[in-house]
């Protein structure tokens, strides 16, 4: 535990002993992370309506490019009777696009399956 001394402004330890006290200004750097974190969620038109697997999201399901979020939720809503409008409004990241390319795909694959 640390706090600044009101006269001098360094930060000290209570008993005035012990370990050091780096200055280090985290807020720049706490900001550099929101902004690439960011920049991170940011979808390239390149992704929009694009299905990919990996196997390190959501368990190598197929999902939209540059999201979390599987064809098959996209499909069990089309199937519960959601049309793109209401599945936009569960899911506002994706674009109409999106919900098309997964619902077309998803059907391929049922008809695999089937």
């Amino acid at each position: 535990m640390i706090f600044f001394d009101p006269v001098s402004g360094v930060a000290m330890e209570p008993k005035g002993k012990g370990q050091a006290v780096l200055d280090i200004a985290l807020e720049p750097i706490a900001n550099e992370m929101r902004q690439a974190a960011a920049e991170l969620r940011e979808r390239k038109d390149i992704q929009i309506g694009r299905i990919v697997r990996n196997r390190y999201v959501v368990h190598n399901a197929w999902t939209l490019d540059g999201t979390r979020i599987p064809t098959q939720a996209i499909w069990h809503f089309h199937s519960a009777g959601y049309d793109t409008k209401a599945i936009l409004e569960e899911y506002p990241r994706l674009t109409a696009k999106d919900v098309e390319a997964a619902i077309q795909w998803e059907a391929k694959r049922q008809r695999r399956v089937a």
